[in-house]
């Protein structure tokens, strides 16, 4: 009898063990092989199966070994992320990558969350890994942590080929002729001040940077928000989104203060023009 009740007890055990395995969003790297010529530079997605739950937040640190792989560029084209809290930055020199993006609406199933193109630089085994503060956040309302499996992946570095050696990055910015996504510039008051709105995707080879210009002046690097010098709004303003290809996509936005300095002004040159008509039919008419 104790012996039916142990069993029975251990396989509902198992079955929640189970269930909640199931549960848990998978994180892990995937790339076309795990064996690499020296000096090859090769791409590695990081990708994200949520295992039927529905997210909207990711804040993720990647290492690496410096002495084995370089990280060469990395692109947010094609993520399931669309917005960027924290743009992704690496270091070289300290074998890391972060950044954190989310997902407005949230997001279910399996999608790449960001682009990693890698120099393989040292024959060896080495390995690409997650960091233990990387976390998922549940598109649940209040911002709970989905349970997270991160697997790490496998990469054998061999001798230098007779061939050139590969470039996938390169191969990847010569096929982008595609422009950015279209975008929306909005115009805000912040504390006081007023800044310029603006993001977009691009689904190759990702955003770049910005180019901001208000009225006649110059173009000027810069990000969302983006403080404005005329904080009268007397300038159009705008905002040209570059990916890594050097496709461009520009727009452009009217503050309203300058509709309506344009509606004062023109309505004041009707009103000046009708009065000068009128003096001027008025005394046409004494003669």
């Amino acid at each position: 009898m104790l012996a039916k009740y142990f069993l029975l007890i251990s396989s509902l055990i198992f079955l929640w063990v189970g269930l909640f395995s199931a549960e848990a969003s998978v994180l892990y790297f995937n790339t076309q092989n795990d064996q690499y010529h020296q000096n090859d530079i090769f791409l590695t997605e990081i990708r994200l199966d949520t295992e039927n739950e529905n997210i909207n937040l990711g804040e993720i640190t990647v290492n690496f070994t410096p002495e084995y792989l370089e990280v060469v560029n990395i692109s947010t084209g094609d993520s399931v992320f669309t917005l960027w809290p924290k743009n992704p930055i690496f270091s070289n020199k300290d074998g890391l990558i972060s950044f954190a993006g989310g997902a407005p609406g949230g997001f279910n199933g399996d999608g790449k969350l960001l682009s990693i193109y890698f120099k393989a630089s040292k024959i060896g085994e080495t390995s690409i890994g997650f960091k233990a503060d990387s976390n998922i956040l549940l598109n649940d309302g209040s911002g709970s942590r989905a349970n997270l499996t991160a697997k790490t992946a496998s990469i054998e570095i061999l001798p230098t080929s007779s061939d050139t050696p590969k470039n996938e990055w390169e191969a990847q910015i010569k096929e982008d002729h595609t422009i950015p996504e279209d975008f929306e510039i909005k115009i805000e008051k912040i504390e006081g001040k007023y800044f310029a709105i603006f993001s977009t995707t691009d689904g190759q080879s990702g955003i770049d940077k910005y180019e901001i210009k208000e009225g006649a002046g110059e173009w000027k690097t810069g990000g969302s928000p983006y403080l404005l010098e005329n904080q009268n709004l007397r300038n159009k303003i705008i905002v040209k989104a570059v990916d890594k290809a050097g496709n461009e996509r520009i727009n452009e936005i009217l503050p309203k203060e300058l509709i309506y300095f344009w509606i004062f002004v023109s309505s004041l040159i009707l009103l000046i023009l009708a009065i000068l008509v009128w003096a001027f039919l008025k005394r046409f008419k004494k003669r």
